[in-house]
């Protein structure tokens, strides 16, 4: 199963840093390639989590599922997802606090439906575009969390 790892470190709290990773139902405003994320359990956080999301990837619109794994606010996050087109990802978010900034790691563990040798080319195209995702994503969301700090500030 191949695995990105990407890390950041926002000057802001771990508690606020978590805190947008766990308002799942925003995830579109930091994740470029998520259109659509809702609440599909009566969890509202928490191991119980179950969503479903619409994501957009090279121009193509796929839907999941996603549930969350491990809640252990505010240092650690994981979430599965499971998409239409036989992908899966669980994506683990570690944030350390350190003085008035929080490294921010993710690690995206995840699978691709496989389709004969053509499969290995596409592979490697999926892999190069999910990482370029995943550091957008982050870069995406220590912009807007730094931003909100220096407007509270």
């Amino acid at each position: 199963m191949p695995v990105l790892e990407e890390k950041v470190v926002i000057a802001a709290p771990a508690r606020s840093v978590f805190d947008r990773l766990a308002d799942v139902e925003r995830s579109p405003d930091w994740a470029p390639n998520l259109t659509e994320v809702r609440r599909t359990s009566k969890a509202r956080t928490g191991r119980g989590l179950r969503l479903a999301l619409v994501a957009r990837e090279a121009g193509r619109e796929s839907k999941g599922t996603g549930r969350c794994l491990e809640w252990e606010p505010p240092r650690r996050l994981v979430l599965e997802f499971s998409f239409d087109i036989g992908a899966t990802t669980t994506t683990a978010f570690e944030l350390t606090q350190n003085g008035s900034k929080t490294e921010l790691k993710a690690r995206a563990d995840y699978s691709l439906p496989k389709k004969g040798f053509g499969g290995m080319a596409i592979s490697l195209l999926a892999g190069t575009m999910a990482r370029r995702g995943l550091r957008k994503s982050l870069e995406n969301l220590k912009s807007q969390l730094e931003a909100d700090a220096s407007v509270s500030a």
